[in-house]
């Protein structure tokens, strides 16, 4: 490749990775403004009962999936009759989860021992169907690098789902506000998508089950591996809705996705884009191995800045974004936020693999992993205490970051561990230099203060003292190197 055509392809990566991250960005900051209203207009308990429920839709959505999208990606030789059998199964397959889902409702009434998820489940049956078909021209878009439109739909989709939620719940239906919102959005995204793509499907001469054929093995690993990570995501959120009640899984749940914002503002931004650039690239482990090296400094920096914020205002955080009601919160947050950093370079972990080509591995990382997850998480349940399995679970994910690196380095790209190593200890060790100070500064003269005052105080005074380290460190400089559009060679 001359350098020209790389510096074209180098720039196209960034472009891309930039529009998603400023789609991203606001969508997030949308969604957290949504949440803070919501959080004052619905309860922990309702909250709670639209968690049960929200387990079981990304159960469905694995199903949904089945690696559908990843391989529309991955395989470069499908035509528009392929897109148009799969877009045609993934409609059958929808029908039959959306029904399955409105049956679920009774069992889960028992299950969670309250009445309302009978009437849920039917209603977020709509959402399920809707899901499952968006899959083939979600695929396309991100095929197609279509990223400015997939922000631009993220970012409408998101406020007409959320302004909605809130007017419902602001005139007192509650949980079913949340509802409306996952069914609005799921069904703009679809007819959104559907439009875009249109042209591409052809549903002339369908052949389904050889288009199925074409991509199965890919895809059968990669939903495996979904499936499998679904479990590890999601049972500490089962376990709390049977054995403790709505309201602490309410605490729970709000915790969580507090802290899954920072995951969405960084790592599935490159998740989203690194495929379908890196696909191409399947083979030449080099240029796969350097680019996870280069991303996986960058995340250790964000991560290690973020973790340890998070637990330094934990209680501010929840205080602002929850109000007092959601005091309980606090500690789980906390909890929570000290296994961000592992996450955060965790995070990239499946699209490496999909674009090596190797989704078989990342079905054996996803296995061993959740082992690791589940039986920490069931250790710290065993006590009977809610702040336990908070623990066990940041535990799990923090242990299972050296499944990730084993399948990824050692044997997808045939590199060495300590090299990843290298990567990730410099920038952990300059975010604890930093934490320690703040921490006992806070301890000793902050607490009778305001809380927005206390938040600004640990937050300019931590970020202060984490920019200087990394600064002293060289690490802003390598960064600066990395980021130089010369310094990726995808594209």
């Amino acid at each position: 490749m001359s350098d020209v055509s790389k510096k074209h392809g180098e720039m196209s990566f960034l472009k891309a990775a930039f529009i998603q991250a400023v789609s991203k960005y606001s969508t997030v900051i949308m969604q957290m403004a949504i949440t803070v209203v919501l959080a004052r207009l619905l309860t922990p308990e309702q909250y709670g009962v639209m968690a049960g429920v929200t387990v079981f839709t990304s159960f469905f959505s694995i199903l949904a999936d089945l690696g559908l999208g990843p391989a529309i990606i991955q395989y470069q030789n499908l035509d528009s009759r392929d897109y148009g059998s799969i877009f045609i199964f993934s409609c059958g397959l929808g029908l039959c989860l959306s029904c399955v889902f409105i049956f679920l409702g009774t069992p889960l009434s028992f299950f969670f021992h309250d009445s309302t998820y009978t009437s849920l489940c039917a209603w977020v049956s709509v959402s399920v169907f809707f899901n499952t078909v968006n899959m083939v021209p979600n695929g396309l878009l991100l095929k197609g690098k279509k990223f400015k439109l997939i922000g631009v739909r993220l970012f409408i989709t998101t406020i007409v789902g959320g302004l909605v939620a809130i007017v419902l719940a602001y005139v007192g239906l509650g949980v079913f506000a949340l509802v409306a919102n996952i069914n609005i959005t799921a069904i703009l995204v679809f007819l959104w998508n559907y439009l875009s793509i249109k042209k591409e499907l052809s549903f002339t001469d369908l052949h389904i089950v050889s288009s199925m054929k074409v991509i199965a093995k890919y895809s059968l690993f990669q939903a495996g591996a979904n499936f499998v990570n679904y479990f590890a995501r999601n049972l500490d959120h089962l376990v709390i809705g049977r054995a403790f009640n709505s309201v602490s899984l309410g605490l729970y749940d709000k915790a969580y996705k507090l802290t899954a914002y920072p995951i969405t503002f960084v790592p599935q931004v490159l998740a989203s884009v690194i495929q379908p650039f890196l696909a191409k690239y399947q083979n030449d482990k080099y240029r796969l191995r350097d680019f996870y090296h280069k991303v996986t400094f960058v995340l250790a920096i964000v991560g290690a800045y973020v973790t340890f914020l998070f637990v330094l205002c934990s209680n501010e955080i929840v205080t602002i974004f929850y109000g007092d009601n959601w005091k309980n919160c606090i500690p789980l947050f906390a909890i929570l936020s000290c296994s961000l950093f592992c996450q955060l370079l965790g995070n990239i972990t499946g699209p490496m693999l999909q674009s090596a080509g190797r989704t078989d591995l990342l079905l054996r990382q996803t296995s061993i992993a959740t082992v690791i997850i589940v039986v920490s998480m069931l250790l710290g349940a065993s006590t009977g205490n809610l702040t336990n399995l908070a623990i066990g679970v940041a535990l799990g994910y923090c242990l299972q970051i050296f499944t990730c690196v084993y399948y990824v380095e050692k044997i997808a790209l045939e590199g060495q561990i300590r090299d990843y190593c290298k990567e990730v200890v410099t920038p952990l060790m300059c975010g604890l230099v930093a934490f320690v100070p703040c921490m006992l500064c806070k301890r000793n003269f902050l607490s009778s203060l305001n809380t927005w005052i206390s938040l600004l105080i640990c937050t300019f005074s931590f970020t202060g003292l984490f920019v200087l380290v990394v600064a002293l460190t060289g690490g802003f400089k390598k960064c600066l190197n990395i980021l130089e559009p010369s310094a990726v060679f995808v594209g």
